[in-house]
This record gives structure tokens, C-alpha cells and sequence, in this order.
């Protein structure tokens, strides 16, 4: 039984930090590309006309 439960509780922590990472590298492309328009942005705000 506990061995079990060792076994359950070791696949739900690899599932969190899966779930952790997903996010994380969700964030990071989000924040990359937002970054990527800011500056494409900025370069057609501040050409000269």
C-alpha cells in the first residue's frame, strides 16, 4: 500500500513540474513575442517620414 502510494505521489510531482514548465515556456514565447511587435512598433513609430 505504500509503495503505492510512493508511486502515485512520485507521478503527480512529475506531472507539476511538467505542468510548471508548460507554463513557463508558454510565458516565455508570450513575452518574446510581445517584445518582437514592441520593437517592430517602435521602429515604424520612430522612422523618419
Amino acid at each position: 500500500m505504500a509503495i503505492i502510494t510512493l508511486i502515485e505521489r512520485s507521478q503527480i510531482e512529475l506531472m507539476q513540474h511538467h505542468t510548471i514548465q508548460y507554463i513557463a515556456a508558454t510565458l516565455a514565447v508570450l513575452v518574446f513575442l510581445l517584445g518582437m511587435n514592441f520593437t517592430v512598433a517602435l521602429k515604424v513609430i520612430t522612422t523618419p517620414l
